[in-house]
C-alpha cells in the first residue's frame, strides 16, 4: 500500500512539473546518471544513482548483495532485475545476488523516481574449476590425464625448451570466465615444475624430466671399392673422394653409432661429369638430424686420355706435370708402386744371398769330399802297387819256382817220353801248362787295372781344378 502511495506520490508530482513553466526533464538511462535542463528562471539538480560494483564474480551457489545510492530525490528506494535468472537471480528490493549456474547475467537496479538506473555484469563460475583434457604437442604423460589427479610428470625431448601448456589445457568452464595462469613452462630443464592456477588458486603441478639426447654420429663410413681421401672420424662431417669417368654410381656403408637412430643416403647415383654431394643422413625419432657429406669428382673422359698420353709420355721425358685435382690420388699409387718394387728387391736379394751361400756351402762340401775321395784314392793305389809288387814278388818267385819245376818237369818229361809215359803223366803235364797260363794272364790284369786307375786319378784331379 505505501508502495503505491509512493508511486501515486511521483506520478502527481511529475504532472505538476510538466504544467509549470520551467520544466526539468530527467530522462537519462545511463550508468548512475541524472539530467535537467533548465528553462525559464530555475533549475533543479540531477538525480544519480550508483552502485557499489560495477563486476561481480560469484562461485556457482554463492551469494553477495549489491548496494545502490540514489542522491539528489527523497526516494532512494529502487528496483532490482535479472538479465539472466537461470545464470543468477537478485531479490528486487534487497540487491542479494545468488548465483545458480556458470554464466552471465546483468543485474539492474532502477531508481523509482524518473528513469534512472545503474547495472552490474555477474559472472557466475563453477563451484569446482577443473582441468576436463590435456593435449599436449610436445612430451607424453607418466599416465593417462584425470582431472581429479593434480600431481603430474611430462618427459620431453632433450631439445624442447618450452611447452605452451596454458594452450593445451581445457576447463569445465569456458577459460575467458576464469582468471587461468601457467607458470614455469619455459626454459625447462630436468626438473623444472609448471604450476597451474585458477583464480589465484594453485590447481594442477606437472614435473619436467628431459630424454637423453640421441647419438646422431656415425661409427662406420665407407665407400666399396674405393678409400675417401679423409680418414673416418665420427666427428668429421665432410670427406672427398675422385673416381674414374665410368664410375656413374658408388656404394655406400654407413652405421649409426646409437640403435635409436636411422641413416639414410642420398646423391650416391647419377653421378655428373665434376663435383657431386653425396648426403648421409642420421636421424631420431624427434626429427633430429645430422648430415654427413662426401665430395665425389667424377673424372671427365678427356681428363682419363691426358693422363694416358701422360703416362706414354714419361718415358721418353724426365718430368711430366699431373693434374692438379689428381695429384694427391696419384702421389699414394705412386707411393703404393715404390712400396711394392722396394719389397720385391728385399725378396730378390734375400733369395740371391740364400742361392750363393747354398753354392759356397755345397762347393765347399764338394771339394772336402774330393778331397777325401783323393786321400782315400792315393791309399787305395799305394795298396794296389804293394799288392802289385807283391804279386809280381810273388809272381817272380812263382816264375823261378815253375820255371824250375819245369826244367825238372821237362827232364822228366822227356825222360818219361822216352820211357813212353803213361796216360795219367799226360794229365799232370797239362795242368802244368794251365798253371802257367793263369799266372800269366793274372799279370796282363793287373797291368790293366794299374792303368785305369791311373786314367781315374787324372779326372779327379782335373775335377779339384775347376
Amino acid at each position: 500500500m505505501k508502495r503505491k502511495l509512493k508511486q501515486s506520490i511521483a506520478l502527481f508530482s511529475t504532472i505538476a512539473l510538466l504544467m509549470t513553466p520551467g520544466i526539468v526533464w530527467a530522462n537519462d538511462p545511463g550508468q548512475g546518471t541524472g539530467g535537467s535542463n533548465g528553462g525559464g528562471s530555475g533549475a533543479t539538480e540531477k538525480i544519480t544513482i550508483t552502485l557499489n560494483k560495477g563486476q561481480l564474480e560469484l562461485t556457482e551457489g554463492t551469494s553477495e548483495t549489491l548496494v545502490a545510492t540514489v542522491t539528489n530525490t527523497d526516494d532512494t528506494n529502487v528496483t532490482w532485475s535479472s538479465s539472466d535468472k537461470s545464470i543468477a537471480v537478485v531479490d528486487s528490493t534487497t540487491g542479494q545476488v545468488t548465483a545458480l549456474s556458470p554464466g552471465k547475467a546483468t543485474i539492474t537496479a532502477k531508481a523509482n523516481v524518473g528513469d534512472y538506473f545503474a547495472q552490474c555484469e555477474v559472472t557466475v563460475i563453477p563451484e569446482d574449476i577443473k582441468i576436463t583434457s590435456l593435449n599436449l604437442t610436445v612430451g607424453t604423460l607418466d599416465k593417462p590425464f584425470n582431472s581429479n589427479n593434480t600431481d603430474y610428470t611430462i618427459t620431453i625431448p632433450a631439445n624442447v625448451g618450452t611447452i605452451n601448456l596454458s594452450e593445451a589445457i581445457t576447463l569445465n568452464v569456458d577459460k575467458s570466465k576464469v582468471d587461468l595462469k601457467v607458470t614455469g613452462d619455459s626454459g625447462l630443464v630436468t626438473g623444472s615444475v609448471i604450476k597451474v592456477l585458477i583464480n589465484n588458486v594453485e590447481r594442477y603441478k606437472f614435473t619436467i624430466i628431459k630424454e637423453e639426447p640421441v647419438d646422431l654420429s656415425l661409427k662406420l663410413l665407407r665407400v666399396d671399392d674405393y678409400t675417401l681421401d679423409q680418414a673416418f672420424s665420427p666427428d668429421l662431417l665432410n670427406y672427398t673422394l675422385t673416381v674414374p669417368y665410368e664410375v656413374e654410381s658408388i656404394t655406400v656403408q654407413a652405421a649409426a653409432a646409437s640403435s635409436e637412430a636411422s641413416v639414410s643416403v642420398s646423391g650416391a647415383t647419377a653421378l655428373e661429369v665434376g663435383d657431386s654431394i653425396v648426403t648421409v643422413t642420421v636421424s631420431d625419432n624427434d626429427g633430429n638430424k645430422r648430415e654427413y657429406k662426401i665430395t665425389v669428382t667424377r673424372e671427365s673422359e678427356s681428363s682419363e686420355e691426358e693422363e694416358e698420353n701422360i703416362v706414354s709420355t714419361s718415358s721418353s721425358t724426365s718430368h711430366v706435370t699431373k693434374p692438379d685435382s689428381h695429384e694427391d690420388s696419384r702421389e699414394d699409387r705412386t707411393l703404393q708402386y715404390v712400396l711394392v718394387s722396394i719389397g720385391c728387391l728385399i725378396l730378390f736379394l734375400i733369395g740371391g744371398f740364400g742361392i750363393y751361400f747354398y753354392i759356397k756351402t755345397s762347393k765347399k762340401n764338394k771339394n772336402n769330399k774330393n778331397k777325401d775321395k783323393k786321400e782315400n784314392t792315393e791309399t787305395s793305389s799305394k795298396e794296389n802297387e804293394q799288392s802289385t809288387v807283391d804279386t809280381a814278388n810273388s809272381s817272380s818267385v812263382a816264375e823261378e819256382k815253375e820255371k824250375t819245376n819245369v826244367a825238372v818237369e821237362d827232364k822228366t818229361i822227356s825222360d818219361v817220353v822216352t820211357d813212353e809215359v803213361d796216360d795219367s803223366q799226360k794229365e799232370r803235364l797239362n795242368d802244368l801248362e794251365q798253371t802257367k797260363e793263369f799266372y800269366l794272364s793274372k799279370e796282363i790284369v793287373q797291368e790293366e787295372q794299374k792303368k785305369k786307375d791311373d786314367v781315374l786319378k787324372d779326372i779327379e784331379e782335373l775335377f779339384d781344378d775347376d
